[in-house]
């Protein structure tokens, strides 16, 4: 459905999706190509699911930069201010991994 909305509107390219097949580790090599929507559970405090956008990578500190619509995590967004905020990997992992080492995602490919 996403695929067919988009063309129909001229946008080039098709939407992968990765249903708990995704290698976490491999989200920050991924992260180069191209923005990601990375799905959560119950990050900052959330009571259930949550998206976020993966727009780059910082490899001196090992976070995923992200825009993430309600904050920062981090502080059970107590600052909603969610522009390129860095979520650390290992501190991530458990809110985005949904079977072993993997997660779930989707990625825009031209």
């Amino acid at each position: 459905a996403i695929n067919d909305y988009l063309h129909h509107y001229g946008v080039k390219g098709q939407a992968v999706f990765y249903d708990a097949t995704m290698l976490i580790e491999s989200l920050p090599e991924f992260a180069k190509l191209g923005p990601i929507i990375l799905g959560t559970s119950k990050i900052g405090g959330l009571p259930g699911g949550h998206i976020i956008l993966i727009v780059d990578y910082n490899a001196k500190t090992k976070s995923l930069v992200c825009h993430d619509p309600f904050g920062d995590a981090r502080n059970q967004y107590g600052n909603t201010n969610g522009a390129y905020v860095e979520y650390d990997l290992e501190w991530i992992t458990p809110y985005i991994q949904v079977s072993k080492d993997c997660c779930r995602c989707m990625r825009w490919v031209i």
